[in-house]
């Protein structure tokens, strides 16, 4: 039983480098090319052979170079292959554990797709919003899509109906005290993507949990502020250049909604617990 769960937990995990490799298509080809297409490297356009496009593999047989041209890859490769296996096969754990139910294999499929989904919509999400600070509306709608798929499986897999999507659907009120925010700086404090990404989780998790989960949002990406400032600090920037630099909300939402959910974190919970 045990091992039996265990190969299935690293197939996730290979079948995340897989998915990887091809969200870094997604990414690379977005409004410049279409998905079809030999992939190529990008400084020579050589068509790349198959044993070069092995996940994480071919990068490290390379050494990070380009077999033709010898011109260095990009690591973004590699790390969004190895972030997307990490991520599917933690999301096993999860799945496997909470979700899936053995007397429903249909229900079950379709929740353990449309998670994987939400995962994968999560990370080409946040890749895009870190290089380019914008997120493209297809994806998000995407990530919405799979959401509603995955509540409606699952509650019917428990016997859950109308009631039970209530509170989903309340949850999207967390966005409001943020939106509100967005007109009154008209843009400046935050991004409209960001209030639709906050949108999407209280859909996804409801209002407290919602919540809390953009708060810890909040924490990460203050946290690695600090961090960042202090590097470029270090490296001799100067802060007045690094009041005006922009840093990307959009990951840290989907980093916290994945801790969240995965790993049933409740920043109020913590909170709690110290005055106890």
């Amino acid at each position: 039983m045990v091992i039996g769960f265990t190969l299935i937990t690293i197939l996730f995990a290979i079948f995340g480098l897989l998915v990887g490799s091809f969200l870094n298509v997604v990414i690379l080809r977005h409004k410049k090319m279409t998905l079809q297409g030999r992939s190529q490297c990008l400084k020579c356009h050589n068509q790349l052979r198959w044993y070069e496009l092995i996940p994480v593999i071919s990068y490290i047989v390379q050494f990070g170079k380009c077999r033709n041209c010898k011109q260095s890859i990009s690591w973004q490769y590699a790390a969004i292959e190895l972030l997307t296996a990490v991520l599917f096969y933690l999301s096993s754990l999860y799945l496997f554990i909470n979700i899936v139910t053995p007397g429903n294999i249909i229900l079950s499929s379709i929740s353990v797709i449309s998670f994987l989904s939400i995962v994968s919509f999560g990370i080409i999400i946040s890749v895009h919003d870190a290089k380019t600070r914008l997120v493209p509306f297809g994806w998000f709608l995407g990530l919405v899509v799979s959401t509603v798929i995955f509540l409606v499986s699952y509650n019917v897999m428990l016997g859950f109906y109308l009631p039970s999507f209530i509170p989903h659907i309340l949850g999207i009120m967390i966005a409001v005290p943020f939106l509100f925010l967005f007109f009154i700086s008209r843009g400046k404090w935050m991004g409209f993507a960001d209030i639709e990404l906050i949108a999407w989780m209280g859909l996804y998790l409801g209002i407290v949990t919602g919540f809390s989960a953009v708060l810890s949002a909040f924490y990460l990406g203050a946290l690695f502020a600090l961090v960042f400032i202090v590097y470029k600090l270090l490296k001799g920037s100067t802060y007045q250049s690094l009041r005006t630099t922009r840093i990307p909300f959009a990951p840290f939402l989907i980093i916290s909604w994945f801790i969240t959910v995965v790993f049933s974190w409740n920043i109020f919970s913590l909170i709690a617990s110290l005055f106890v």
